[in-house]
């Protein structure tokens, strides 16, 4: 069975012997130096494991020494390595999977490099496969790019960049849920939201984005721009309830099944706003609000966002930059007191 994990302090001595197994020399210090850089944020290493044995690695440097990566923060994927004996089952794919997953938390694309001799050859092939591209900059070699004419000693240094989009994705037995209730949804004769608002209900999914930043199952859209929700209470509430706002967003909440009482600040006094099923109320960006729970408590909205880009996304009541003591604030008050 294979497992993906980070890094611990046994892991050096065990890689450096695997590699000296196959004839490959990687000191201890290297993974000593790797373990060090993973406890300070600047480097992750992914180990992998095959029924508890050793079989690969990758990491990723989160600030790239190549300039372009470096200036844009793009996540540079470097030194990926499985043992030769464990090539061919999925290993170096699993490895990619986890490493673009944990890229695309904080960031939009992934970087790569890779040499151009006949050893890298199966990695171009499995870059250019999963989606990477050269990101137009030609070779570049001991800090600067080759131009037409230079001198060349063909040798490790020597790398051609690629980069690939990434896309946030939901935890898996999340992203898995969710695609099962659409499906079972899209299966009945009729395709009721009906159908989907009670599989949502029954399964505890409390919203269902159908665009965002993050894909969370395969019936989603990705955009920066729009997000589209649907949400249902009291699933929803424990979210909902606690006081929040969008920096950068505006936000609309369209209730179709029961009724929200929606409590927002504003002018310094909490205005509190009871929307029934039809009706519609626009949040603007900053300002805080959250849905009180209410009787009956069952309800279903459509909520849609705007300018998803923005960061941060959303700020709560422990970031709030509009009280230095959040107890202080109305809102704060009426979440924490009822």
């Amino acid at each position: 069975m294979l497992t993906i994990r980070e890094l611990t302090p046994q892991d050096p001595m065990i890689i450096s012997a695997a590699f000296a197994a196959q004839g490959w020399q990687k000191p201890v210090t290297q993974y000593e130096t790797y373990l060090q850089e993973s406890l300070t944020g600047t480097r992750t290493v992914l180990v992998a494991e095959w029924a508890g044995h050793f079989t690969g690695y990758l990491t990723i440097v989160w600030a790239s020494d190549y300039p372009p990566f470096r200036a844009e923060k793009i996540p540079e994927i470097v030194d990926f390595n499985v043992l030769a004996q464990y090539q061919r089952r999925g290993i170096g794919t699993a490895l990619m999977d986890e490493a673009e997953r944990r890229i695309a938390e904080r960031s939009r694309t992934a970087g790569i490099g890779v040499g151009l001799m006949h050893d890298y050859g199966k990695a171009q092939i499995l870059y250019i496969k999963r989606g990477y591209v050269p990101d137009g900059r030609g070779l570049f070699a001991h800090g600067a790019w080759l131009n037409y004419g230079d001198p060349l000693t063909l040798n490790d240094d020597v790398t051609l960049y690629f980069t690939k989009p990434v896309v946030k994705r939901a935890p898996e037995h999340m992203y898995q849920a969710q695609t099962a209730l659409i499906q079972q949804t899209l299966a009945t004769p009729h395709h009721a939201l009906n159908t989907l608002l009670a599989q949502m209900r029954q399964t505890g999914q409390s919203a269902v984005y159908l665009s965002g930043t993050r894909l969370d199952h395969d019936y989603g859209f990705v955009s920066e721009d729009l997000g589209i929700l649907l949400s249902v209470l009291p699933e929803d509430a424990p979210k909902a309830d606690e006081p929040g706002y969008h920096p950068g967003s505006a936000e609309t909440y369209f209730p179709f099944q029961g009724r929200l009482i929606l409590e927002f600040l504003q002018d310094g006094a909490v205005v509190e706003k009871e929307l029934t099923a039809y009706d519609s109320h626009t949040l603007l960006p900053g300002q805080c609000h959250r849905i009180r729970p209410s009787v009956p408590p069952q309800a279903a909205s459509l909520i849609v966002k705007t300018n998803l880009h923005h960061r941060p996304s959303v700020v709560r009541c422990k970031e709030c930059t509009y009280f230095s003591d959040p107890t202080q604030c109305l809102l704060h008050q009426r979440w924490k007191h009822g």
